[in-house]
């Protein structure tokens, strides 16, 4: 029950791609919003934030991983448009 509790949060909960999370995730985009960063911008950001996710995953704070894998798929979105 608590997984599946935590599953819900994680899937349900609204995502902020430019800030709002921890300040370690804060700092990745806030210069300028996705929608206008070039794809070379786009794929450094993907870099920092998989590299993130991955270290935040290691020490397990899952909540920040997820909120970190959930502006990865939005930068990998935006990505897919170009």
């Amino acid at each position: 029950i608590i997984i599946s509790c935590l599953a819900v949060f994680l899937i349900t909960r609204p995502v902020t791609i430019l800030g709002g999370m921890e300040k370690e995730s804060a700092d990745l985009g806030k210069d300028k919003p996705i929608e206008s960063m070039s794809a070379k911008e786009l794929e450094g950001l993907a870099r920092k934030l998989t590299k993130k996710m991955q270290a935040a995953a290691s020490e397990l704070n899952f909540e920040l991983a997820a909120g970190l894998r959930d502006q990865l798929m939005e930068v990998r979105k935006e990505l897919s448009k170009m």
